[in-house]
């Protein structure tokens, strides 16, 4: 049993693919992402993982996948659309960045998805026709496909803001805070270190964690470990011991007791589940 997953970047030195499945690709195996990619079935049907947490396959519902993160499908249906862009193609500006960070929450501060309604459907199906039409050509516009890729996400960023992420937007100290957790989680455990860094008492920074997040700081952080240890159990073949070092673990033990506690398996059953 080969213990390591691919990573999978996009073919032909292309900075941008986009396609249409009208076939049923019944499984892809586990891969790591080196690009950003938007995963839009038009059918309620199929399942598929990201990051190790599986979700249903909804027509209104675009998935959005960041490089690093981990994608599998057992089933993803019969008509599908993929858009998968490099990153650099389109992070030239504060403005773009701010775009990507919005349909694509880098921070996990929602769930990896954006649900649109009928109309957005119709008019981004517009928006994909002309890039899948511009994509498919023998020398392709990539200026031209950039500023209609952009087009689409922005457009898909107004939808981003409605649900769960729009609570994310109502404070931007919520976002300091899980890019500073994402920087420092493998050194810093104490909610008081966060505080610190956002010049904001423990109590305070719990409270707004817990109003926008539902979580405490503590559990943010044990996530984020959590997230780090499946990634580096599933794409290395380091060992545990390993792993529970560089995550800031000295005692190794104790970070498999806490992996269990966490997610109701060791560390060693994680991997052969994956692998299975």
């Amino acid at each position: 049993m080969s213990h390591s997953i691919a990573r999978v970047s996009i073919p032909g030195g292309r900075p941008l693919n986009v396609l249409e499945f009208d076939d049923d690709d019944s499984y892809i195996r586990p891969h790591r992402h080196e690009y950003y990619e938007i995963i839009w079935s038009m059918r309620d049907f199929g399942r598929h993982s990201i990051d190790f947490v599986e979700y249903p396959v909804k027509a209104l519902r675009l998935y959005t996948i960041f490089p690093g993160q981990v994608h599998e499908s057992s089933q993803l249906g019969d008509h599908v659309r993929l858009i998968t862009f490099k990153p650099g193609y389109l992070d030239n500006n504060v403005k773009q960045k701010r775009m990507l960070e919005k349909v694509f929450s880098f921070h996990q501060s929602r769930e990896p998805y954006i649900d649109i309604d009928e109309t957005a459907g119709h008019e981004l199906g517009m928006l994909f026709s002309i890039l899948v039409r511009e994509n498919r050509k023998s020398k392709p516009d990539w200026d031209l496909q950039e500023s209609l890729l952009s087009s689409f996400l922005y457009y898909l960023a107004g939808y981003a803001s409605d649900g769960v992420s729009d609570n994310e937007l109502k404070d931007e100290r919520v976002g300091r805070l899980l890019f500073c957790i994402d920087q420092h989680f493998r050194q810093e455990r104490k909610t008081g270190f966060y505080a610190s860094q956002l010049n904001l008492t423990g109590k305070r920074v719990n409270e707004l964690a817990q109003k926008y997040l539902g979580k405490t700081v503590t559990t943010l952080i044990h996530d984020r470990i959590i997230l780090e240890a499946h990634r580096e159990l599933a794409f290395t073949t380091k060992t545990v011991t390993t792993i529970a070092i560089e995550l800031g673990y000295e005692d190794p033990s104790y970070f498999c007791r806490f992996f269990r506690r966490v997610t109701g398996e060791s560390p060693a059953a994680f991997r052969d589940r994956v692998f299975k």
